[in-house]
């Protein structure tokens, strides 16, 4: 069972969970965290961060949702994945209907390196389905945030660093394919039925939903 004397509790049920941790779980200078959440189901609503966060954020979307990072808008899908450094502006969610995401807000020495040393891309999402491998990791974190009080601090380290080389890995293993928003999938898929049909930037644009 979740122990909700520890900081920042929310809540915990059949393996969903969202904590804020105040003050953060800290390792030195090497590891921040400051929040994670499995599975967070939400009501209709758009989270708006227009200063963004003061650390990196991990987002995995399980349904989908509308993300705009900066002034691109992006449609994602499910299993879908965004990195976010510090002080992007974002916004993410669903206006008309329940939505599920899974994130980890952390930051530190450590985690700056190893997204910048094994290239992890930032504010771009990225076609690759990450969810299993995201509940796994966030799986581990909250076991030994919560359930082996006091949590070790280099073991904290450890499993930071493992989940974000797991995720370099399946990164590279896309073999840089770029993501495809919905709507491109959708007139990419028309384009090839439709291959003998004349084509125009207004026919593409309608397919598009641009005015």
């Amino acid at each position: 069972m979740i122990n909700s004397r520890f900081p920042g509790y929310q809540r915990a049920r059949d393996r969903m969970f969202a904590y804020r941790l105040d003050p953060p779980l800290r390792w030195g200078s090497r590891v921040d965290l400051t929040g994670l959440g499995l599975k967070e189901r939400m009501s209709p609503c758009l989270n708006r961060r227009p200063q963004g966060n003061r650390d990196y954020l991990f987002l995995c979307f399980h349904t989908p949702l509308d993300l705009t990072v900066g002034s691109q808008r992006h449609a994602m899908t499910k299993g879908s994945f965004i990195l976010l450094e510090p002080r992007q502006a974002h916004t993410y969610g669903h206006s008309s209907r329940n939505w599920t995401h899974s994130w980890l807000h952390c930051t530190g020495s450590l985690v700056t390196k190893l997204i910048r040393d094994l290239a992890l891309p930032l504010n771009h999402p990225v076609g690759l389905n990450v969810a299993s491998e995201f509940e796994y990791w966030l799986g581990l974190i909250h076991e030994e945030v919560f359930h082996r009080a006091p949590a070790d601090g280099a073991t904290l380290a450890n499993l930071m660093e493992v989940g974000i080389r797991r995720l370099a890995r399946g990164q590279k293993q896309l073999s840089q394919t770029p993501f495809i928003e919905t709507r491109l999938q959708k007139l990419k898929l028309q384009l090839e039925i439709e291959y003998k049909s004349h084509w125009t930037l207004e026919k593409c644009a309608t397919v598009l939903g641009c005015s």
